[in-house]
């Protein structure tokens, strides 16, 4: 993740620098549509990062209020390992974010470059 945000940061200062050199590049909208992916790319790592902290912080949460349920009540261990099980099963949402992000750089690049073309 660490590497995408870099990467996808690299892209928007270098179109960025690109949209600074004259007047008749200001113009160019395959440019200006580069640097929206690569922001894009950005902010979708930034909702990985959001998820994954909100996700540590659900379980941490749910974990003590279920080792404090099993202290007080002094319910099977097996029912305290079913609860953690159920809770931690699979999730999609980091990595659809995360794939929109790579998509983000890739549809940048591929703008960037059309754009340096033309």
């Amino acid at each position: 993740m660490r590497y995408l945000f870099i990467v996808n940061s690299g892209g928007a200062a270098a179109i960025l620098g690109y949209l600074g050199t004259g007047r008749d590049v200001i113009g160019h909208g395959l440019a200006r549509w580069a640097l929206c992916c690569f922001v894009l790319g950005i902010i979708f790592i930034g909702c990985v990062r959001w998820t994954l902290m909100l996700r540590s912080y659900c379980y941490c949460d749910a974990w003590e209020r279920d080792a404090l349920a099993h202290a007080q009540t002094q319910s099977g261990w097996e029912q305290f390992l079913n609860n953690d099980e159920k809770r931690t099963a699979g999730h999609r949402l980091e990595f659809i974010f995360g794939y929109l992000s790579i998509g983000g750089l890739i549809a940048g690049l591929v703008l960037g470059a059309i754009g340096l073309i033309l």
